[in-house]
C-alpha cells in the first residue's frame, strides 16, 4: 500500500510503501515500512508486486537524482526471508541497481507495472518531452532471462537491470569463461585496512600505496561475496547489491538585509543568489544573471561549456584549455555562487551517466572578475576542474573550500563473480569458488589502477598526502570485529563497502591573480562507505562525518557517526583529527564548534524484529522494538589528532527521532518527534558536565530554530493532530530566557496542506532583526482549490506576537500550466534593500514595496521570449522543483501589479515567571 503524500523525518511528502501479507484471511504487516528519502519523493505513488509477492517495485516519480529535478526513479526491493515460513523473519531489501528517469523533470516511476516472475519492468515518465507526451520505458535483468531470478533464500544477490534490448556488456563488465581462466600468480591478497583511529591521518606519502588500499577493499569485498555466493545454488537468482551513481539599518523603513543566511558567523556559505549590496547575482542554468536594483539586466554570462574529445581533454570554449577526467553528458549548470568583494565564483556541474569507475561527474570553479559599468562586466580570471558532484562550499575571507563526491563504481569489478553467471554452470561450490577468485585475482590489478588514474589521473590531484588512509569505517576492539564479521560475511557488500564514495575538499585563494590561484590550491579528501556525509565549517575546522558502525565483544555492532576533521589554515587543508558518536546526524545543524569543543546531535534508530504473535486462533508477525530510538548531543575535545568525548547528554526523546537542532554557544535545543514532540533545552556551560534543562511539549515540529531578540527561538515547522497527521506549515516564538521551563510564547498556523522550503533550505529563510520581521516561501493549496505559491511576511514581535503580514505572490494557476519555462528552478530567495523586498522563485524575480498593500516596483520573468516553437518547455514545477538544468531568454517586464494584505489573527500573549536566568 503507497503513501505517496506520508511525512516523516526526512522531509514532507516523501512517502512511504507498508506492507501487508494474508495470513489465516487475517492482513498482517510483511516486513519494515520503505520510506522516501527527501522532500517530495512521493515514494509509493506507484507499486507493483512480482514473484508471488516477493519483489517489490517502487516509484518515486518525485525523485530529483538528475539536475535536482523530478527525474524520479523505481527503486527494486526483495522479501527477504530467514527461514522458508511465513511466520518468521521478513526483511524488505533493495536490489539491482535503481531505475531512474533520463532527464529532469521525466517524473519516472509515476507508473509501473512488473512481469509475474519480475523479470521485466515497464516505467511510465509522464512528462518526457516538451509537448508532455511522456514515454515508457522497458527494463530487463540482462543476466538471468529464463532463469529463475528471485528464490527465497536469504542473501541472494542479482545482476543489475539494463534496458531493452539487451545491450551488450561494456568492457568493464565483461566476464572470463572458465576454460579462458589463467592461474593467477598468487591468490587474492587479503590484508587488511586500517581501523577508525588516528593512525588514518597521515595519508599517503605515495600515491601507489594508495593504489594498494584501494586494491586491498576490492579484494575484500570479493572475497566476502565469493563466499556468501559459494552458498547459492548455481542455478539460482543474480541480485546484485549495487552503488547508486549515486544550504543593518537605523530603522524598520530602511531595512537593508541580503546576506546568506549561514549557519556560521564569518564563515559564508555558497548560494544560488548573493548580492554586494548594489548588484545580485544569480545562478540560473547555464548562466550567471546579474541585475541591479531596479531590475536592469546588465549581463547574461553563460560558463564555458567543456567539449568532449576522444584524449579525455576538456576543452573550454573561452579559449582556456585543462587536462582531466570528463562525463558522458556535456550540459554544465551552475549550482552556486561565492562573492567576496569584486570576485565571483561560479560552482557548476556536469552529470556523468558513463560507465566509469569514479562516478558523479566533474566539478567547475569558474572565477570571475566583476566591473560594471563596462562592456564585459564579468571576466573569466581562472577556473578549477574537480572530481565528482558539487555538494557545498564555504569561503572564509579570501579563500574557499569546495566540497564534492564521488561515487566508486565497484560492481563492475564484482559482477563477474556472481554465482548465476554462465561461466560457473554446473560447477559445484569448491569449483566456483576457485574460478571466481581466479577470476577477481586477475581483474583486481588493473580495476584498482582504472580507479586511481579517474581519482588523481591527468594532473587533477598532484598528491595524496592529505588523503585519509582507506579504512574499515568501524572502530572497537579488532578481535570484536572480526567476530561479527565471520557472523556477517556480506556485511561489508550489503552497506556498500568502504569504497562507496569520495569526498574531496579543494580549497585555493579567488581574490588574487590566476598564477596565485593556481600555486595556492589544495586538495584533501577522504573514502566513506556511504554517499550522503555532512560537511560542517566552524573554527579553523572543516568536518566530515559520515555513518558508520562499531562492534562489540557480542558480535553485534551499534550505529556510530564517524568524523574526520581537517584543519584550515592560509596554506592548505589537511586531515587532523577523527573521532566517532554513537547515533546519525540529522544535516548539518547537528554539528557545533564552540570554544575548542565539538557538539554532535545524533539519534540511535531503534532496532527489532518481526516476531510471531498469537491472539485467539490468530497468528500474526508484528514488530517486536528490542531498542526503542533514542538522541543524545556529545560534546567532543580536540586532543591532538583525536577527539574524546568529554560530556554527554542522554536520554532526548525516547522512541523520537531528532527533527531540528540550534546551539547558541553555551546553550543548545533539541526537537524530537514521533509521540508528543517536545522540545529539550540543554546546559552546556560545562563541557565535562552538560546536562537537560527543561522541555516543552508541543503539537507539531519544528525543523528550523533560529535565535532572534536574544531570548527567543523563531522556528518554522508543521502543526499536527494526535494522530501524527500534519496540518499545516507553523512559524512559533519560543520564550528560551529560563532554560528550566522553556515554552511556546506564540504561534500561527496556515491553512491544510501547505509547507515552506524554509523548513529544510535553511537559505530560504530571512529574519529582519531591525523591522521584526520574517520572511519564508509558502507553497499552499487551500481547499484543494486556490494555489498559492510565493512568500509570506510575518510580523514577530515579543510583544505583539506573530502576526501575519503581506503575501508577494509569484505564481498562480496561469503560470502553472500556459507559460513556457525552461527546465531551470531558481530556489525560492528573499533579501532587502532599504525595506524593498526582492524575492527570488522558480523563473522570477520580483521588487515589492510594502505599505498597506505590497505594490510591486517590477518583475523579471527569468524565461521570457522563449518560443515553445523552438525550444523545449516545462510547467511552474510550483515549489516542489530545485535549481535545474538550463535557462535563458531574459527580459525586464514593468508591472505595477498591487497584492491585497493578507488577514491577519491575533493571538494570545501569556507569561510565566523565569525561575534559572543562565
Amino acid at each position: 500500500v503507497g503513501a505517496r503524500k506520508g511525512d516523516g523525518v526526512n522531509g514532507t511528502d516523501i512517502g512511504y510503501v507498508a506492507m501487508y501479507e494474508n495470513v489465516d484471511g487475517n492482513w498482517t504487516g510483511a516486513g519494515e515500512i520503505i520510506h522516501g528519502a527527501a522532500n517530495g519523493d512521493n515514494a509509493g505513488f506507484s507499486v507493483s508486486l512480482a514473484h508471488e509477492g516477493n519483489v517489490l517495485f517502487v516509484g518515486m516519480p518525485g525523485d530529483e537524482i538528475i539536475d535536482d529535478r523530478n527525474t524520479g526513479r523505481v527503486i527494486v526491493y526483495k522479501l527477504v526471508r530467514e527461514s522458508s515460513t511465513r511466520s518468521t523473519g521478513m526483511l524488505w531489501e533493495q536490489v539491482g541497481m535503481e531505475l531512474t528517469g533520463s532527464d529532469p523533470g521525466d517524473y519516472a516511476g509515476s507508473s509501473v507495472s512488473a512481469s509475474s516472475d519480475g523479470h521485466h519492468v515497464v516505467v511510465g515518465a509522464p512528462t518526457h518531452d516538451s509537448a508532455g507526451r511522456g514515454s515508457v520505458r522497458v527494463w530487463t535483468f540482462e543476466s538471468f532471462i529464463g532463469e529463475d531470478p528471485f528464490d527465497l533464500v536469504p542473501d541472494t544477490v542479482a545482476s543489475n537491470p539494463t534496458l531493452l534490448p539487451t545491450q551488450s556488456p561494456t568492457a568493464g563488465n565483461q566476464t572470463q569463461s572458465p576454460s579462458e581462466i589463467e592461474t593467477p600468480e598468487s591468490p587474492l591478497n587479503m590484508r587488511s585496512l586500517a581501523m577508525f583511529d588516528s593512525d588514518i591521518l597521515g595519508g599517503y606519502s605515495d600515491c601507489d600505496n594508495l593504489k594498494t588500499d584501494i586494491q586491498t577493499a576490492l579484494e575484500i569485498e570479493a572475497t566476502i561475496l565469493i563466499e556468501n555466493q559459494s552458498k547459492e545454488a548455481s542455478t539460482g537468482g543474480c541480485i546484485t547489491v549495487a552503488h547508486s551513481p549515486v544550504d543593518t539599518g537605523n530603522s524598520s523603513e530602511i531595512e537593508t538585509s541580503y546576506g546568506t543566511n549561514n549557519q556560521v558567523d564569518g564563515v559564508e556559505e555558497a548560494d544560488a543568489v548573493q548580492s554586494d549590496g548594489k548588484h545580485i547575482f544569480m545562478a540560473y542554468g547555464n548562466q550567471i544573471i546579474v541585475i541591479d536594483l531596479e531590475g536592469t539586466v546588465i549581463t547574461k554570462e553563460e560558463v564555458p561549456s567543456p567539449e568532449v574529445g576522444m584524449n579525455d581533454t576538456v576543452t573550454v570554449t573561452s579559449g582556456l584549455v585543462q587536462p582531466g577526467l570528463l562525463p558522458m553528458d556535456t550540459k554544465i549548470s551552475v549550482s552556486s555562487l561565492l562573492l567576496n568583494q569584486t570576485r565571483v565564483v561560479a560552482l557548476a556541474h556536469i552529470n556523468d551517466r558513463s560507465t566509469k569507475k569514479v562516478m558523479g561527474g566533474t566539478t567547475f570553479a569558474f572565477i570571475y572578475e566583476f566591473s560594471y559599468p563596462s562592456e564585459s562586466p564579468l571576466t573569466l580570471v581562472h577556473q578549477e576542474q574537480i572530481t565528482g558532484r558539487y555538494k557545498t562550499a564555504r569561503a572564509i575571507g579570501e579563500r574557499a573550500h569546495v566540497v564534492t563526491s564521488a561515487n566508486i563504481n565497484t560492481e563492475g569489478f564484482k559482477s563477474p563473480l556472481y554465482r548465476c553467471s554462465d561461466n560457473y554452470e554446473k560447477m559445484d561450490d569448491a569449483e566456483y569458488i576457485t574460478a571466481a577468485t581466479k577470476i577477481a585475482s586477475n581483474t583486481v590489478t588493473d580495476y584498482a589502477g582504472d580507479i586511481m588514474q579517474e581519482l588523481i589521473g591527468n594532473g587533477v590531484m598532484s598528491s595524496c598526502q592529505h588523503i585519509v588512509k582507506i579504512n574499515s569505517m568501524t572502530s572497537g576492539s579488532t578481535d570484536a570485529m572480526d567476530s561479527a564479521m565471520s557472523g556477517d560475511k556480506n556485511f561489508n557488500v550489503r552497506h556498500g563497502g568502504v569504497l562507496d564514495s569520495f569526498h574531496q575538499v579543494t580549497s585555493f585563494d579567488f581574490i588574487t591573480d590566476a598564477t596565485t590561484i593556481e600555486a595556492t590550491k589544495n586538495m584533501a579528501g577522504a573514502f566513506m562507505n556511504q554517499g550522503i556525509v555532512e560537511t560542517y565549517v566552524g573554527g579553523s575546522n572543516l568536518v566530515l562525518a559520515g555513518k558508520g558502525w562499531k562492534y562489540n565483544e557480542d558480535s553485534s555492532y551499534d550505529q556510530y557517526t564517524m568524523l574526520v576533521s581537517f584543519e584550515l589554515n592560509v596554506v592548505e587543508a589537511k586531515p587532523s583529527a577523527v573521532g566517532e558518536v554513537t547515533g546519525y546526524l540529522l544535516n548539518s545543524y547537528s554539528l557545533d564548534w564552540w570554544e575548542d569543543h565539538l557538539r554532535v546531535a545524533t539519534t540511535n534508530f531503534e532496532k527489532g524484529s518481526l516476531v510471531s504473535q498469537q491472539i485467539g486462533d490468530v497468528t500474526s508477525m508484528v514488530w517486536d522494538v528490542t531498542s526503542p530510538s533514542t538522541s543524545q548531543v556529545t560534546v567532543l575535545e580536540y586532543n591532538g589528532k583525536e577527539m574524546n568525548t568529554t560530556g554527554k547528554v542522554t536520554g532526548l526523546g525516547a522512541g523520537e527521532e531528532i527533527f531540528a537542532t540550534r546551539f547558541l554557544e553555551d546553550k543548545a535545543f533539541v526537537v524530537t518527534s514521533k509521540q508528543v514532540d517536545p522540545m529539550y533545552a540543554l546546559d552546556l556551560r560545562n563541557p565535562t558536565n552538560p546536562k537537560k534543562r527543561g522541555e516543552v511539549k508541543i503539537d507539531g515540529f519544528s525543523n528550523y530554530m533560529k535565535n532572534v531578540q536574544d531570548d527567543y527561538l523563531l522556528t518554522v515547522g508543521q502543526e499536527d493532530h494526535a494522530n501524527k497527521t500534519t496540518t499545516g506549515l507553523k512559524v512559533a516564538l519560543f520564550n528560551i530566557t529560563n532554560l528550566n521551563k522553556p515554552r511556546e510564547h506564540d504561534k500561527y498556523v496556515e491553512q491544510s496542506d501547505s509547507y515552506s522550503r524554509a523548513q529544510y533550505d535553511f537559505h530560504a529563510f530571512r529574519y529582519l532583526e531591525d523591522s521584526k520581521r520574517l520572511i519564508i516561501p509558502v507553497y499552499a493549496n487551500y481547499n484543494q482549490s486556490e494555489i498559492f505559491d510565493g512568500f509570506k511576511v510575518y510580523d514577530v514581535d515579543a510583544e505583539t506576537n506573530i502576526v501575519p503580514s503581506v503575501n508577494i505572490t509569484h505564481a498562480n494557476e496561469d503560470n502553472f500550466s500556459s507559460v513556457c519555462y525552461s527546465t531551470t528552478y531558481l530556489p525560492p530567495r528573499s533579501m532587502v534593500f532599504e525595506g524593498e523586498i526582492v524575492t527570488f522563485k522558480g523563473h522570477s524575480v520580483k521588487k515589492s514595496v510594502v505599505r498597506e498593500t505590497v505594490e510591486t516596483s517590477w518583475q523579471l520573468n527569468l524565461d521570457d521570449g522563449r518560443n515553445s516553437d523552438t525550444e523545449p518547455c516545462s510547467p511552474w514545477y510550483e515549489d516542489s522543483a530545485e535549481t535545474g538544468d538550463t535557462g535563458d531568454g531574459v527580459d525586464l517586464e514593468d508591472s505595477t501589479e498591487t497584492v491585497d494584505t493578507a488577514e491577519t489573527e491575533d493571538a494570545d500573549e501569556t507569561e510565566d515567571s523565569a525561575d534559572l536566568i543562565v
